[in-house]
């Protein structure tokens, strides 16, 4: 015991003196421990995962929610004395009347009246559909404060169209829409207002927002990725807090009555077109407090929509079918194949496991439905006499490539040496324990492939029982990766609806990935020096990204993922010790990369793969971000 024991702790030492992530180092000595089967010393270290949140737990979700959403007395007291030190811009709320509830109205107004920030005007545009109630409400507020203004019209003209006239006699560099029964949390236009100052360059900007029930309380909450151009054509993710440069909203036209109920997702994509991507700033804060709707959505507003974004792509030079998603307000783009199709080379590596290459191979013949493909098999070492036969088989077959690759395994150098004899434009690696269960699946990767900016493209993958077992990968799970929304039923809309669209991702795995030939060759091809099966993919995923190339998934390709059962455990033997020299490979070579992915959310836990909160949180207090806000601010000024 004593020597298992000495053996665990040197391992921990040394993987602490490369600084790996304090999280990877006991998840590590864990995995040693138990493997020695030490029960006592399993549960200390268990213990001390836990206290540094290794694992973090779905309880007490509904406290730790208030915490992050709800300002407390000594942080709005702390944002109070720091306020007068931001002298940003003029910040114009658009509030159009929809005739909510009269305390709800007055909910939203009180809202704005309590920001900790000063430069402001409330522009609220009414109707001659608002009830008298409500035009003595907002008269009683304006005689109170002269930065409120009640605007009345003799028309009734939907939100879009009252937004719009708000927005005309918007006196501010900013402007920000809020909805009538919606609320600002205090500090929403203190941060927004620094980070402009902070950043002059932005465009524009949006914040994570908390869903509230009738009575305030909040019930959940949306934590966005950073900018994700993919996922905006499949949602309105970027939703509210929405702070636009004025002179920007008015350029592209404002609010389009035609749009009605979609009108502030065809405006953020308007935007998006003159905004470049490094001009638009997430804010990894609950500013906003969305109102949960009482009834199903609308579907006018959700064609409403779907034309914003179809309309937004034709425009672009982009023409595309867009059709409602699996999931409200969710929609899926079909961008026309290209013709001629082009050739793709589908290289999949193995040896022996006779039944498992049988299943991938006729499933990939009977089920694919896009015509012009090649399949590479590769032979490493097969010796069972069943496979060989079979291999034998497949080098009848019209398209199909049989290579002999007569090294150890090496997935990354089995990949690289069959990609240098592919033909096709496209490389699609595939492992052997896949299996196509969508006729689509290859015509899918294609149309995301052949998309500009965009790097590899990796399919939804399926355990055997349905669940799932990729989605994509992020960064920083775990220490390095991992794959979110793992063991969800297929079917479900997954987080906020993620899984029922095509979006961005920090990374997608090599067992189903499609990509350019010449831009795989142009990054070097897998790793197969320093990662020969481990992490291969997520570095070269990671080598596009630094290229300014994007990885995408989709749901529309789908496959079985039979995982892992061609080879060996990674965490006992040698393959324990190989996996933690690949992991540290990539912790040292990639560093801050890991840890910080765009396509994610901080708040969210890097410990799970469910897209649980992170906690303790991970997120400096609004406080914090804005004394560093005001220190950039202020280097900035004295550059210039």
């Amino acid at each position: 015991m004593q020597r298992s024991l000495r053996k665990t702790l040197r391992l921990v030492a040394e993987l602490r003196r490369r600084r790996l992530p304090l999280t990877f180092v006991l998840r590590t000595g864990l995995a040693r421990l138990r493997s020695y089967g030490i029960a006592g010393l399993l549960q200390r270290f268990e213990y001390w995962s836990h206290a540094f949140g290794v694992d973090d737990g779905a309880e007490r979700y509904a406290e730790r929610l208030r915490q992050l959403s709800v300002l407390g007395h000594r942080e709005l007291e702390a944002l109070r004395r720091l306020a007068p030190q931001v002298h940003g811009p003029m910040i114009s709320i658009l509030l159009p009347l929809e005739d909510p509830p009269l305390s709800q109205l007055r909910s939203a107004v009180d809202s704005v009246t309590r920001q900790v920030y000063r430069y402001w005007e409330l522009c609220v545009a009414a109707c001659v559909t608002t009830r008298e109630e409500h035009r003595s409400a907002l008269a009683e507020y304006a005689a109170r404060d002269p930065r409120i203004r009640v605007l009345f019209s003799a028309l009734s003209e939907g939100v879009a169209g009252a937004a719009n006239r708000a927005l005309a006699t918007a006196r501010g560099e900013l402007v920000v829409l809020l909805g009538a029964q919606d609320e600002l949390r205090e500090d929403a236009l203190l941060i927004a207002a620094a980070q402009f100052v902070a950043n002059p360059a932005i465009c524009m900007l949006y914040s994570d927002e908390c869903l509230i029930d009738g009575g305030g309380i909040p019930q959940s909450a949306h934590f966005k990725p950073g900018w994700n151009p993919e996922l905006l054509l499949g949602q309105d993710f970027v939703g509210d807090l929405l702070v636009v440069r004025a002179d920007r909203a008015r350029a592209v036209g404002g609010f389009r009555r035609a749009l009605q109920g979609g009108h502030a997702l065809d405006l953020v994509l308007r935007l998006s077109t003159v905004c470049p991507r490094d001009r638009i700033a997430h804010l990894p804060y609950l500013l906003y407090r969305r109102r949960i709707a009482q009834s199903a959505p609308a579907l006018s507003e959700m064609e409403a929509g779907r034309l914003a974004v179809q309309d937004h792509l034709r425009s672009s030079g982009r023409p595309a079918d867009v059709s409602l998603g699996p999931a409200p307000f969710t929609y899926r783009v079909q961008f026309p194949q290209p013709d001629p199709q082009p050739l793709v080379s589908i290289i999949i590596p193995t040896r022996n496991a006779f039944e498992m290459l049988k299943r991938c191979v006729e499933g990939l013949i009977q089920q694919t439905e896009y015509m012009n493909f090649e399949v590479l098999v590769v032979d490493n070492q097969t010796d069972e006499p069943r496979a060989r036969e079979y291999l034998q088989l497949c080098r009848g077959r019209a398209t199909f490539r049989v290579l002999t690759y007569n090294k150890p395994f090496n997935y990354s150098a089995i990949n690289n040496f069959a990609a240098e004899q592919a033909r096709g434009e496209f490389l699609c690696l595939l492992n052997n324990d896949t299996e196509v269960i969508s006729p689509g699946w290859l015509n899918a990767l294609v149309m995301w492939g052949t998309q500009p900016g965009i790097g590899a493209v990796g399919a939804k993958l399926l355990y055997a029982d349905g669940t799932i077992q990729h989605a994509g990968i992020t960064l920083g799970i775990m220490g390095l990766a991992g794959h979110v929304h793992k063991t969800f039923e297929d079917g479900s809309p997954g987080y906020f609806g993620r899984l029922a669209v095509a979006h961005e991702v920090g990374a997608v795995t090599g067992a189903c990935l499609l990509v350019r030939k010449a831009t795989y060759e142009a990054v070097g091809g897998l790793n197969e020096e320093h990662l020969a099966i481990a992490f291969n993919d997520v570095d070269f995923c990671l080598k596009l990204r630094a290229r300014g190339l994007r990885n995408i998934w989709t749901p529309d390709a789908v496959l079985y993922h039979h995982e892992s059962k061609s080879r060996g455990s990674d965490i006992t033997g040698e393959g324990r010790a190989r996996f933690e020299r690949e992991a540290a490979y990539m912790l040292a070579t990639w560093g801050d990369k890991l840890s910080e992915d765009p396509t994610y959310n901080p708040n969210l836990s890097k410990t799970r793969e469910d897209f649980a909160l992170a906690w303790p949180p991970q997120v400096p207090s609004p406080t914090s971000y804005l004394a560093a806000l005001l220190r950039l601010s202020r280097n900035e000024r004295a550059v210039g």
